[in-house]
């Protein structure tokens, strides 16, 4: 491994380093890009980190929670720095604010060439009004919020889990709602009828409901993703805990080769788990099952 300048202490010597390192060198992610949100995170990484792939492009995801304005600061300025509009970071704080600086999870994504962007949620649970004032904000029209308070009906909830963003350094930015569903039978028949909502057939679901009955016990998490002020067709489907093969046999059907099944174990195996602590299972109508794996870890 070729040598590179180290963070500060006390993130230095630790395992979850170690981790970052060999992900960024198996996915061919340069560490310079890195660099500057482990130096300026050590200390939340030492408590709570997430890594992830994307399976569809091979981006790595390093994930953490901020507490407090001082962080919630230092990712803003983070984004700054890597020429997010002002507009979007002005966002972040005023929505800091209303969270009292509370549980921002922050991630930043990574691919070959450096980095892609970040993105960030309050997990927080919320009414759904203010979930509507969040996507008004944000310019979403009105078609996008009615589909989005659609589907917290048809969910069956009461609030919203997480609301969040994405922000893209080459200008590409977007909203998230994600709703909570328990791990009970029948938080799936809400799925599939979630599912016909976003104008999902049944081929398009077909790779993750096969597995309904190992993914029935797991909390599981829908989100709507809202792109550029427009609705991104489809929804993703976030599964906690879910056994490696699951996730095999999903992209076994999608025919994503033998590359993608060994980037979905590097999070889990790096981190010395049994099974994924999260799957993401991003649905498009007539497109390809997209899937993200995820490892929940401390450094």
């Amino acid at each position: 491994m070729t040598t590179k300048p180290l963070p500060p202490d006390p993130l230095r010597h630790s395992r979850g380093l170690v981790r970052i390192e060999m992900m960024a060198e198996s996915l061919g992610v340069p560490w310079q890009a890195i660099e500057a949100f482990v130096a300026l995170f050590s200390r939340e990484l030492q408590g709570h980190m997430a890594l992830s792939v994307d399976l569809h492009t091979g981006r790595m995801g390093v994930m953490t929670r901020c507490q407090g304005a001082e962080a919630h600061l230092r990712a803003a300025r983070l984004m700054g720095e890597q020429s997010v509009a002002e507009e979007s970071i002005r966002h972040l704080l005023v929505r800091a604010k209303h969270f009292q600086y509370q549980d921002l999870l922050f991630c930043s994504v990574f691919g070959a060439d450096g980095i892609v962007g970040f993105s960030y949620d309050f997990e927080h649970p919320s009414e759904v009004v203010l979930a509507h004032a969040w996507l008004a904000d944000s310019g979403v029209g009105a078609d996008g919020i009615g589909l989005m308070e659609a589907m917290a009906e048809v969910l069956a909830a009461r609030v919203v889990h997480r609301i969040g963003a994405l922000e893209h350094v080459d200008g590409t930015r977007g909203d998230r709602v994600c709703f909570s569903l328990p791990a009970v039978s029948e938080s799936w028949d809400r799925i599939q009828a979630a599912v016909r909502l976003v104008g999902l057939e049944d081929r398009d679901f077909a790779p993750v409901v096969a597995h309904r009955a190992a993914l029935a016990d797991s909390p599981t998490f829908v989100s709507l993703d809202f792109l550029n002020r427009r609705v991104r067709r489809g929804l993703s489907l976030g599964v906690q805990e879910v056994h490696p093969m699951v996730v095999e046999t999903v992209l076994d059907g999608t025919c994503a080769g033998d590359e993608a099944a060994d980037r979905a174990r590097l999070p889990m195996e790096l981190s010395g788990h049994q099974q994924h602590s999260c799957v993401s299972f991003c649905l498009t109508p007539g497109q390809t099952c997209r899937v993200k794996t995820a490892a929940i870890t401390a450094c």
